[in-house]
């Protein structure tokens, strides 16, 4: 009996999904599952299951840069680049810090699962009006997941008492070294100063008998702060946080000189990454992920071919990283790898309406062609089993393959979808807004 229950249940959940999108079926759904967040579950199952084109449902996930800046100047970090670009091309630098009321023109974020306050560059609790967002958006939708990462500088007992009562699920806090004189040659920070910080919000946890938000250490191996690794382990283990993230330094435009990474060389950076693991279970420190990722050889960043594996990204993530270099201006894109829109907040219709973007015919190619026998370009150059590999050890030749790709992918999408709709402040791009160029910023080597 247990049995045909079961079968009649996956029956019946197969038949919903494949019919989600018939008229009749919809308004059911609508009238009967009156929570927001399930209901958008419910017809992204059916998107994904008919791979929509024009998806009934909104995004899952949203990273948004809240601002563009940051208070720090790692040396490590390609902020460097992204500041020094937007000055030659623009003169300047803008923030583009959100707040409520521009929150409150994105009505579709009520179906949204996770919300992330940072994409690729910027401090967030350096916008004033992050605590306010985060009160509004627990508000709009309790069950949201909220996240961000940051360098810990501007916590203290403000932010993070308002970390703990709104049950801010994960703060990732970027540390990158063990010691204070390494923290201070390597990211020209104070190390007790953020130490305090983390204290304070792991009391004030214990305080509120609560386990919001779950707090990580982020540490990037590179050949400057390695001999710190263990330090930072015990470190973490003192503090009490929930876990830590260890992974490699990747080449970047950014202010290091001489050999930073360890990722020319394979078998030491796996020597170390497996080192740090073993210390870490020693230590009662728990890593993410449990096991240690492994660093393929040059070998094997040639062309490999297509790894097979399906992306949902095109239906389930949204991001919009912050343009320095424009006022009121954030790009939009699905993942990593391309940007396809760029966006004047300002001069965009109010309410927001995402699904312009959502269901505009750029987007709708990349959803035909992602996961086809013949990828596109860009998701081409993505799925290769070459390309990890490749970023590892070249990360120039990288950089050129993946800025052909994103022009190669527009040029491929504007042949077969023809004119696109001309919508207010939003411009379709035609590449990377920032590709590689060695003679304006070049790599660290």
């Amino acid at each position: 009996m247990a049995r045909l229950v079961s079968t009649v249940k996956a029956w019946a959940k197969a038949w919903a999904k494949a019919r989600l999108h018939w008229p009749g079926v919809r308004t059911a759904v609508r009238l009967l599952v009156r929570d927001d967040w399930r209901r958008n579950l419910l017809f992204l199952g059916s998107d994904l299951h008919r791979k929509a084109r024009t998806p009934l449902s909104f995004p899952q996930a949203v990273r948004v840069n809240v601002t563009g800046l940051c208070n720090m100047r790692c040396d490590f970090c390609e902020i460097h680049y992204f500041y020094d670009h937007a000055r030659r091309v623009a003169g300047g630098l803008h923030r583009n810090d959100l707040d409520v009321d521009q929150l409150r023109q994105w009505p579709w974020l009520r179906y949204i699962h996770r919300f992330s306050l940072e994409t690729s560059c910027g401090e967030p609790f350096l916008n004033p009006n992050v605590p306010a967002m985060i009160r509004y958006l627990r508000a709009l939708s309790p069950r949201i997941v909220l996240t961000t990462t940051t360098n810990g500088t501007l916590l203290g007992p403000d932010i993070n008492e308002t970390l703990v009562q709104q049950r801010f699920n994960h703060l990732s806090i970027s540390l990158h070294a063990g010691t204070a004189a390494v923290y201070r040659d390597l990211l020209k920070g104070d190390f007790e100063r953020i130490l305090e910080n983390i204290r304070d919000l792991v009391r004030r946890r214990r305080e509120h008998g609560v386990s919001f938000p779950m707090v990580s250490l982020n540490f990037n191996i590179n050949r400057y702060n390695a001999s710190s690794i263990s330090d930072f382990l015990k470190l973490a283990k003192a503090l009490g946080v929930d876990h830590v993230l260890l992974y490699h330094y990747y080449n970047a435009r950014n202010r290091l000189t001489g050999a930073a990474s360890f990722l020319d060389n394979p078998a030491e950076a796996n020597r170390i990454m497996r080192e740090s693991y073993d210390l870490a279970r020693k230590l009662g420190v728990r890593t993410v992920p449990e096991n240690p990722p492994v660093v393929r050889g040059l070998q094997e960043g040639r062309d490999s071919g297509d790894d097979g594996a399906v992306c949902e990204q095109p239906w389930r993530n949204v991001q919009f990283p912050a343009c320095l270099e424009e006022e009121q201006t954030h790009f939009f894109g699905v993942c990593n790898r391309i940007n396809l829109f760029k966006i004047r907040l300002d001069q965009s219709p109010h309410p927001f309406d995402l699904r312009q973007l959502w269901r505009h015919p750029i987007l709708q190619y990349l959803r035909k062609t992602v996961n086809a026998e013949r990828r596109n370009p860009i998701c081409r150059f993505c799925r290769n089993r070459g390309t990890p590999a490749l970023r590892c050890v070249d990360t120039e030749e990288y950089s050129r393959q993946r800025d052909r790709a994103i022009r190669s992918y527009f040029d491929e999408a504007r042949r077969v979808v023809g004119r696109t709709p001309d919508l207010a402040g939003i411009k379709v791009l035609d590449r990377n807004p920032y590709e590689y160029d060695p003679d304006e910023w070049p790599l660290t080597r």
